[in-house]
């Protein structure tokens, strides 16, 4: 008797092996995006989701090829052979789906999960324990899906691409766009998309970002004078007051402030907007120290850049084109800004 009630034991402990294995199988294989071939989406969508995938990357890899560049640990493993690249239009990268009857890019991810041990050592140089492998590629150059169905944008950690420029105007669809800390990209711009109400830009190393508020009826376009870069935030939602933040990340300790249409209207390094427009942080042109960037400045640039006197201002300050020198060029491009060119 007791020998059967052990085999009875001993059966109904192996089922329930046998259905964890079900259940942590099935998991871990939703986990794992189901890419299709992408001939649903527009023809818009194919054309630029193609050509960023066959733009090079690295190691004489192109960015499709790049996003299956899977490097595990000490110890590490997958369940399953890597997935390759197809040489399509579609990544593990991508999801789809359909909004109305229309098939879109429902989002753009930067990472994704494949079932097995990642492998990065833990205590005692012991694997790290979890179910799922999840892989971070690095891509390359600039980013162009102007006119894209695509609805959710990011979201990288930090520093992890070398994405140069990232164009998501005219997308209809674009609800959200997450893309913080990329120090390759000097410009990301979302302006005509009628449906985006959160937006975050943070460290990095933008030179301009652009988007437009629900609230506000132009677009906030902020963009960097010197040596430093700007970011934002937005998030629409309810109450009487709403605004975008936008932010001046400085390379040092030179920062004027925020100017508009030439004039300082604020000197905090985190600047709440509420009408949109076109927002400049300047990291530097403020020769004589007085608070403004005019042509007096140009002038006294272009004097110590000629030899013509010995000034004794903030080479930081004068140098805004940050190529190490206070020359001819720093003059020319303050006297631009003084002159709103």
């Amino acid at each position: 008797m007791r020998s059967l009630k052990k085999t009875r034991r001993a059966l109904m402990c192996a089922a329930l092996a046998l259905a964890l294995a079900a259940v942590f199988a099935a998991s871990w294989a939703g986990a794992v995006p189901a890419a299709g071939d992408g001939s649903l989406l527009n023809e818009t969508d194919r054309a630029e989701l193609l050509a960023f995938w066959q733009q090079e990357a690295y190691g004489g890899m192109n960015n499709g090829e790049a996003v299956y560049d899977i490097a595990l640990g000490d110890g590490g493993f997958l369940e399953e052979p890597a997935p390759q690249y197809d040489g399509g239009c579609i990544t593990h990268l991508i999801q789809t789906g359909f909004l109305g009857s229309e098939s879109i890019i429902t989002s753009f991810d930067f990472n994704y999960s494949l079932p097995g041990w990642q492998g990065e050592a833990g205590r005692g140089n012991a694997p790290r324990l979890s179910p799922l492998v999840t892989v971070y590629p690095d891509l390359y150059g600039p980013l162009d899906l102007h006119g894209s169905s695509v609805r959710f944008f990011g979201s990288p950690v930090e520093d992890q691409t070398h994405i140069t420029r990232l164009d998501l105007n005219d997308c209809p669809n674009l609800v959200k766009l997450v893309f913080c800390g990329q120090y390759h990209c000097a410009e990301v711009t979302a302006l005509s998309c009628p449906n985006l109400n959160y937006v975050k830009l943070l460290g990095g190393a933008y030179k301009a970002v652009k988007f437009h508020p629900f609230f506000t009826e132009n677009p906030v376009e902020a963009s960097a004078f010197g040596g430093g870069s700007v970011g934002a935030w937005y998030q629409a939602g309810g109450g009487s007051i709403q605004h975008a933040s936008v932010f001046a990340y400085p390379d040092g300790d030179c920062f004027v402030g925020w100017f508009e249409d030439g004039q300082l209207v604020s000197t905090e390094l985190e600047y709440y907007n509420e009408a949109g427009g076109r927002l400049t942080a300047c990291f530097g042109g403020d020769a004589d120290g007085n608070g403004s960037i005019d042509v007096s400045d140009a002038v006294t640039v272009m004097r110590r850049a000629m030899a013509v006197t010995q000034t004794d201002g903030n080479d930081a300050m004068m140098d805004v084109n940050s190529n190490g020198t206070v020359d001819v060029a720093d003059a020319a491009l303050i006297l631009r800004f003084a002159l709103g060119l």
